[in-house]
């Protein structure tokens, strides 16, 4: 059954960001109990290990946006929240990212927003590189993609489609 939304699927991969982004963090601040610092030491090491944690948790939250689908359009939030209706999302599919392992986890669903360079046929490696701010990559959910071909049709790219028969059975990428 298709839902009637989809609400962010990033979100997990994002909360593991700002989890590893405040650890990071924390280890900064444990320079305070070193007795063979100086306090002067122990302000870099903690200012260090800070700018650190927080650009871990910019990448989560430029890398893999609040995304929200619905039948009216796309809304999407990296630095600000902006909708989009379907009508305007220029390209969508399946990508492999990448290209040395065909498994299942290395697929990502892609809605490339105006002003995104479309993606080429065939094997294009700097396809979200290209798009950096112009396409959301979205987990490869048999539900998000069963949805987005509701609301835009058939996929304009498969990335599925370049794999052998056996290959997608040997890695079970029929299932999606």
């Amino acid at each position: 059954m298709i839902p009637d939304k989809i609400t962010d699927p990033n979100r997990g991969t994002r909360i593991v960001f700002v989890v590893f982004g405040l650890i990071i963090m924390l280890v900064g601040i444990l320079f305070w109990i070193m007795p063979d610092l100086s306090a002067f030491e122990c302000v870099i090491a903690t200012i260090a290990f800070v700018l650190v944690g927080l650009a871990v948790i910019a990448m989560g939250a430029l890398g893999f946006p609040y995304v929200f689908l619905d039948h009216d359009g796309v809304t999407v939030r990296f630095l600000r929240k902006k909708t989009f209706t379907w009508d305007q999302i220029s390209q969508t599919g399946r990508y492999h990212r990448d290209r040395r392992t065909p498994e299942a986890h290395r697929y990502v669903l892609v809605l490339l927003l105006p002003g995104g360079s479309p993606k080429h046929p065939g094997d294009d490696k700097g396809f979200l590189t290209r798009n950096l701010f112009k396409s959301i990559a979205l987990p490869n959910d048999r539900n998000t993609r069963l949805f987005i071909c509701q609301q835009k049709g058939s996929l304009d790219f498969d990335d599925y489609d370049q794999l052998s028969d056996s290959k997608k059975k040997a890695y079970q990428l029929d299932k999606t």
